[in-house]
């Protein structure tokens, strides 16, 4: 079970993330998804083949302006087991969309080692079934932050939460929620965020998703609540039509089932109950549960003197997944495909063949594009990554990269292990 902090007493409530869900419970859920895809959401049939490159279940007609992270968001397939990985790959597709990649595993371990933790009846050493969850920091640091908050610190990414402590409750509350959703999103930022789904009302959250963009019929400037405002996520492919999450996606090699990943609703539709026409949901806040987010809006960098890097996944060994395309570790942690299963042992490593992008160049400007790789597996503590005057700490980089820019973008191909993290960061020959 999932551990969230009371913002109240700071004592810990179990819920799951995304749950373990009783085999009947999921083929339950599973029939519902199918009915809201077929009769809810206006899709063809075929549509539910996950053969088009986006299925957007009960999506709502396209508004005047779209707004999303400045890296597109890809959805990527979580895995089931050990109460599941929901938080570690929202901050995974967070470290992806700004140069970095840390598998699921290492992501976790990061985040939580708890090294010296015991439990009757589980193995000692990595508390594998402490989930990543969303705290409640708007400046993380080592000594304060839990989790999500930690995990980001040690990736050397920019995070800020938002301030759950100081929410209003209720409608007023909520409205300041997706309003500062919007924002974060509005800027460019990876949005990370809790929500309930069908099969666990119990706020407040048993999911975390990332969000995808967030439509509109007013403009940028315009920062009010609207009701008729949408917001997409990406749900990690937890829901599918079958009853069960194998390692690589449904949909990917057959067609009888289904992994839709994006789910999107009117912020006034969030607000309402999940039920038979809508998986997921966000509860009003109460005086003993808030919203929780988290807006991830670049690496660290005190000098302001880094490039935008996105990195992508072009092959992994499996077959491409229409929608997630490669976004996915397969084979999985643990044996059961309906997870249950609970294990510290970690799965064989895949090849990873990895794309790194930088963006913003002046042609005929001299870089370099730094690469720094760690192979310990699992994961702890900050990645050894400078966070100012990366030119003078070039040594702590594996590998460097220098280059005349001849267009705005430049790339750069690596292959790795998925048990490795790579962090790439970018910067001008003249910086310090």
């Amino acid at each position: 079970m999932m551990q969230i902090p009371n913002p109240k007493s700071r004592r810990q409530r179990s819920i799951p993330c995304p749950g373990l869900l009783g085999k009947q419970a999921r083929r339950i859920l599973s029939a519902l998804l199918a009915l809201l895809l077929v009769s809810g959401s206006g899709l063809p049939a075929a549509a539910i083949t996950c053969n088009q490159a986006t299925l957007e279940p009960s999506m709502p007609a396209p508004l005047a302006y779209s707004f999303q992270p400045r890296a597109p968001v890809r959805p990527f397939y979580q895995w089931l087991n050990n109460n599941g990985y929901c938080g570690e790959v929202s901050l995974l597709e967070a470290g992806l969309a700004n140069g970095q990649w840390i598998s699921q595993a290492n992501s976790r371990s990061i985040a939580s080692p708890f090294t010296s933790y015991t439990q009757t009846g589980r193995k000692t050493g990595i508390k594998f079934y402490s989930q990543m969850l969303l705290d409640d920091y708007a400046k993380p640091t080592t000594t304060t932050a839990v989790s999500y908050g930690k995990a980001a610190l040690y990736m050397k990414l920019a995070a800020t939460s938002y301030p759950s402590s100081v929410q209003t409750t209720g409608q007023a509350g909520f409205a300041n929620f997706m309003r500062w959703i919007k924002a974060k999103i509005v800027a460019g930022d990876q949005v990370t965020l809790g929500v309930i789904n069908a099969f666990d009302t119990s706020p407040p959250y048993s999911h975390i998703v990332n969000v995808i963009r967030v439509e509109s019929n007013y403009p940028a400037s315009d920062t009010a609540y609207h009701a008729d405002d949408v917001l997409y996520i990406d749900d990690h492919g937890l829901m599918t039509l079958g009853d069960y999450n194998p390692a690589i996606p449904p949909g990917t090699t057959s067609t009888s089932d289904c992994a839709p990943f994006v789910f999107g609703y009117s912020f006034a539709k969030w607000a309402t109950s999940v039920g038979s026409r809508k998986i997921y949901g966000i509860p009003l806040p109460t005086s003993r549960s808030r919203n929780y987010a988290y807006a991830v809006s670049g690496v660290l960098d005190s000098q302001g003197n880094t490039l935008p890097v996105q990195l992508s996944i072009t092959n992994n060994d499996n077959p491409m997944n229409p929608i997630a395309g490669y976004n996915y570790e397969a084979p999985m942690i643990g044996t059961s495909i309906v997870g249950n299963s609970f294990t510290n042992t970690l799965p064989t490593a895949i090849r990873l063949t990895l794309s790194a992008t930088v963006s913003g160049l002046v042609t005929g400007n001299a870089y370099n594009l730094y690469l720094y790789k760690f192979t310990a597996r699992p994961l702890l503590g900050a990645f050894a990554v400078p966070t100012s005057n990366f030119n003078a700490n070039a040594g702590l980089a594996t590998q460097t990269l220098s280059f005349v820019a001849t267009g705005p973008t430049y790339t750069s191909v690596v292959e790795a292990l998925s048990s490795d993290t790579i962090a790439f960061r970018a910067v001008p020959a003249t910086a310090p």
